[in-house]
């Protein structure tokens, strides 16, 4: 064969600048939108982001000011009636205002929301004690212990709550475990008072 004439070899070399061409206005466009993209994260935060700072913000002044907090939560909840933790801080703030009705009823929506909620379910088991629904606390308690085998607060509060359904022998059993796993703790401590209540020595 004879040497490429200079249109044969002229395709080619168009060609692949051609491409080269694209590929630069490819990368170019991923970086502005990459820089937009930075850009606008700086200007308009996240919004899961936002509400994770505003949430722990709430969670820091809960227990000294409950009232605040619920003003706070109330707003929130308009543009979150479903999100869990929000509901979870709502339940917590009725808490510590004694409203205990509207916490169970808030904690229950959590659950709902996000069955693993441990916290939210603490929180019915609290609201049914305050609430005089024993049957139901222990129901409660009984489905944290075996969610949390390990939890020495669990088997505290189950036990306090087989307690208040006079069933002695196996609150006696909840207790010994809360004790049991919490060696030189302060629940151990608690569970032994409860114990020798429950015995008569004190």
């Amino acid at each position: 064969m004879g040497a490429p004439t200079s249109q044969s070899t002229f395709k080619p070399v168009c060609a692949t600048y051609t491409r080269s061409e694209a590929s630069c206005e490819l990368l170019r466009g991923k970086l502005n939108k990459e820089v937009f993209s930075k850009t606008f994260s700086i200007i308009m935060p996240d919004p899961k982001r936002l509400l994770d700072r505003k949430l722990g913000e709430i969670e820091e002044v809960i227990e000294t000011s409950p009232s605040k907090a619920y003003e706070r939560l109330s707003s929130l909840l308009g543009q979150y009636p479903s999100h869990p933790r929000v509901l979870t801080l709502m339940s917590h703030a009725n808490v510590l205002m004694e409203d205990y009705g509207t916490a169970k009823a808030y904690a229950k929506r959590a659950v709902l929301m996000e069955p693993s909620n441990i916290t939210a379910k603490y929180i019915m088991g609290i609201c049914h004690q305050r609430l005089g629904e024993f049957q139901d606390a222990v129901r409660v308690y009984t489905q944290i212990a075996e969610a949390t085998p390990t939890s020495p607060v669990a088997f505290l509060f189950l036990g306090e709550s087989l307690l208040n359904c006079d069933d002695e022998e196996n609150a006696e059993e909840a207790y010994r475990k809360a004790a049991e796993l919490d060696k030189g703790g302060d629940v151990e401590e608690l569970a032994k008072e409860a114990l020798w209540k429950l015995w008569g020595i004190q």
